[in-house]
């Protein structure tokens, strides 16, 4: 953010030296002319500052901003928002402060902004470092600025722009750099215009006459400008572009041409129509083989640095007079006495950049080219890029140069430098190409290009050749570099490589597993169907065969159904004869057996007759018991509310005697020992433990069946074990009928002597066990009516 901040602030005081030190005179008011008054604070509040002329606000937009801050500085003609943090914003809002004429919104994140108000007296509309990605709404929001002159857009995401019909004409300054712009129509009336660091891939041919400034720098996509005839362009910046040839046709107030890390392969100054040439940068110009012409007069500026031109025309520096500043290093310059002669013409301070001390000598150079004993020149260049072949020849008049394949011998084509014509006889499928100055270029190199090429130069003096070998250039392979060493490549390749094969043998490995259970599970899967279809076939199969063996022995039951019927009906008659006899027999037996069973039936019924009045007289008993209990345990506790409750009542009339006399704390204290004596918790026994169950005599016997289906009982269920038992038990019945009257006046004595409190102390603990506090609470405050009611229960008791 800082560096796009600094680039943008640079941009305009760039802009303004460019054109005072050209001696320009414009009438675009720029930022920086207004004056910087002393700063003071409008109000902490409104968060802005308020210059003279300037209101400067830090994180507050145009919706926030105070009207108060207008009558604040009623001068201020500028009004500048910073950070303000804005997607949406309306400097429609604005239109009041009519007396405003420029508004900077800067790094605010606006997307969309619009005008909702007409705003007449803007004439400068600032919004760099923003989220701007639409021009449909920068075209609306100009559409409300009719007299706006200058607009910057710098530092947003703006897009293609094909149609600028919407710019107001009185606008002369336009800064749509550090965009996303790729194609572009120039607006007319335009003479400030910077399009630099954006997409551009080409421009429009038609440029308005109008431009005096213009910055193309930084478009990489950008190869090839029109012709340029504009009469008042006087700044041109073409940094960064990869143009190969730039013609100017018609500029004849150009002041400034850069064009510094280009792909420009020759400078032709014979046709620069710039006649007021004053600085041309040629720095960091790689692919700069020739350069042609001599210097305008009013040049003050040249720069060319790693390029790959060896030598200057002679003269070159010659018209020159006023210039001050000549950069010529680093660089790889010839000095041959025949070639550096356009180095005298240079200030002596100028000569020490290239340390060559030779003298132009004229008589010794008429014709020839630069050689060097017992060495050979080889040129070389990486497969797939351009090599330039120079044949720096020399000679007066310059001579004609001529390229020639060594082997097989074949001629390229020739250059003639009086009149500047190429001739190409052969390009080898594009890959040979002359440009002027006569330098051959090899374009594309591979190994088929790789030979010796012969370089001819003659003129009216004689005629000189020269050899050069062209080789492929492997040397980077081996550099140090890492992203430019074939040997840093190739160890990060094989590591990758390495990695790559680790991973794909992981890869394996888990496919291999997972094939293996797969293939598995299917074969599992496969052996279960097959054992459930084989099932299902011997499932099919067995019913099948049940069923036909079903109806044969169906058929078979039937037909001996049949026969045996025959057979009964015929041993019937004899069976019947029999039967008769027998049933007379059988007759008498059964009576007596009938009589067996009566008796038995007899002695059974007795028997049950018996256990059930046994079990009757224990029942009542037990219900007896129980319910004495229940009475008992109902009568202590009342005879204990009945003792608490007089014991309370003797209590609080004792307090009530006792707040009209005074008694003696020792009668106090056995009167308060009492009390808690009677009303204190009742002790608690332990309870026995509960009774034993037993078994029954008249329990049926138990039978079990082992695995051989016979029926047998347990030791503990043996009949003849239970039929000693019936008999002792019928003679303790015979017994117990005997002295009924007995048990029962022993029942009814004890009932008249009543309980014991010893004997009621277990159901005592029980039921104080069951009683909670909450009802002990109740029953103390039973009324008087019911206390009465259980001394009269207790009494009947």
């Amino acid at each position: 953010m800082s560096d796009r901040f600094v680039a943008q602030c640079a941009f305009f005081p760039l802009l303004l030296a460019a054109i005072v030190g050209g001696g320009l005179s414009t009438d675009i008011p720029l930022i920086e002319d207004y004056p910087l008054p002393p700063i003071h604070d409008v109000s902490n509040k409104l968060g802005c500052v308020c210059e003279q002329e300037e209101i400067t606000c830090a994180h507050t937009g145009p919706s926030t901003l105070s009207r108060a801050i207008f009558e604040a500085c009623p001068g201020a003609k500028a009004i500048t928002f910073d950070d303000c943090n804005e997607e949406e914003c309306d400097i429609g809002l604005l239109a009041n402060a009519s007396h405003v004429e420029r508004i900077s919104l800067r790094r605010c994140r606006i997307r969309n902004i619009a005008a909702s108000e007409a705003l007449y007296g803007l004439q400068h509309l600032h919004l760099s470092d923003n989220y701007l990605s639409e021009w449909g709404s920068i075209c609306e929001l100009i559409g409300n600025t009719p007299a706006l002159t200058s607009l910057d857009l710098s530092f947003n995401y703006l897009p293609s722009l094909h149609s600028l019909a919407c710019l107001p004409a009185s606008l002369r300054l336009l800064n749509l750099s550090h965009n996303q712009v790729s194609i572009f129509d120039m607006p007319s009336h335009i003479e400030v215009l910077d399009l630099s660091s954006n997409e551009l891939m080409n421009v429009s041919s038609r440029w308005p006459l109008s431009l005096k400034w213009v910055n193309l720098s930084s478009n990489p996509l950008l190869r090839e400008i029109p012709p340029l005839s504009l009469p008042n362009l006087k700044y041109l910046n073409l940094d960064g572009c990869q143009l190969s040839e730039v013609k100017i046709v018609g500029c004849p107030r150009l002041r400034s041409l850069s064009l510094r890390d280009t792909a420009i392969e020759v400078i032709d100054l014979d046709a620069f129509n710039a006649p007021l040439l004053r600085e041309l940068d040629l720095l960091e110009s790689s692919q700069l083989s020739s350069v042609i012409g001599i210097l305008p007069s009013h040049m003050r500026s040249f720069r060319i640095s790693n390029s790959l031109v060896s030598y200057l025309p002679q003269g070159f520096f010659s018209r020159a007079k006023k210039l001050h500043e000549v950069l010529l290093t680093p660089n790889a310059w010839n000095c041959n006495e025949c070639l550096i002669g356009w180095l005298n013409e240079l200030p002596e301070e100028s000569r020490e950049q290239l340390n060559c001390s030779h003298e132009y000598s004229s008589p010794t150079c008429t014709i020839g080219v630069p050689t060097i004993t017992n060495e050979r020149k080889i040129v070389r260049a990486r497969y797939g890029e351009s090599a330039v072949l120079q044949c720096e020849a020399f000679g007066n008049p310059p001579p004609s140069i001529e390229w020639w394949l060594v082997r097989p011998e074949k001629f390229i084509g020739s250059y003639e430098p009086i009149r500047k014509q190429i001739q190409m006889n052969w390009s080898r499928n594009d890959s040979y190409r002359i440009i002027l100055g006569g330098n051959l270029i090899i374009q594309n190199s591979n190994r088929c290009l790789v030979e010796r090429y012969r370089c001819i130069a003659s003129n009216e003096a004689g005629n000189v050749s020269r050899i050069l070998h062209f080789r492929l250039d492997y040397s980077f392979w081996y550099s140090l570099e890492l992203f430019h060493s074939v040997f840093w490549g190739s160890v990060v390749a094989s590591l990758l490589l390495c990695a790559v094969s680790f991973v794909l043998n992981v890869l394996w490995i888990t496919c291999r597993k997972t094939g293996l259970w797969w293939i598995r599970r299917t074969e599992r899967l496969s052996r279960v169907r097959n054992m459930v279809e084989a099932v299902e076939k011997y499932r099919q199969k067995q019913a099948l065969s049940l069923h036909e063996s079903y109806h044969k022995g169906v058929d078979h039951v039937r037909e001996n159904y049949h026969q045996q019927v025959e057979q009964l009906r015929a041993s019937y008659a004899v069976q019947v004869e029999r039967f008769r006899d027998y049933r007379a027999a059988q007759m008498e037996t059964m009576g007596q057996h009938l009589d067996n069973i009566r008796d038995n039936y007899n002695q059974q019924m007795c028997r049950l007759r018996d256990y059930g009045a046994r079990r009757v007289e224990q029942l009542w008993e037990s219900y007896e018991r129980q319910m004495n209990r229940v009475r008992t345990f109902s009568l202590q506790q009342r005879l204990k509310l009945m003792r608490q409750y007089k014991v309370k009542q003797h209590y609080l009339n004792s307090l009530l005697e006792k707040f009209g006399s005074d008694i003696n704390a020792s009668d106090d204290c056995l009167k308060q020992h009492s009390e808690a004596a009677v009303l204190g918790p009742v002790e608690e026994l332990e309870v026995d433990g509960g009774l034993s169950p037993s078994s029954s005599y008249y329990s049926l016997p138990e039978y079990l069946i082992d695995e051989d289906g016979h029926m047998h009982y347990p030791s503990s269920s043996d009949p003849s074990r239970m039929f000693s038992r019936h008999q002792q038990f019928s003679s303790g019945a015979t017994r117990s009928r005997q002295q009924p009257s007995s048990s029962r006046q022993t029942r009814k004595s004890k009932g008249e002597i009543g309980i014991s409190p010893s004997s009621l102390q277990p159901v005592r603990r029980r039921l104080s066990l069951r009683s909670s506090p909450s009802s002990e609470s109740t029953n103390a405050d039973t009324s008087s009516t019911s206390k009465i009611e259980d001394v009269t229960l207790i009494s009947q008791v």
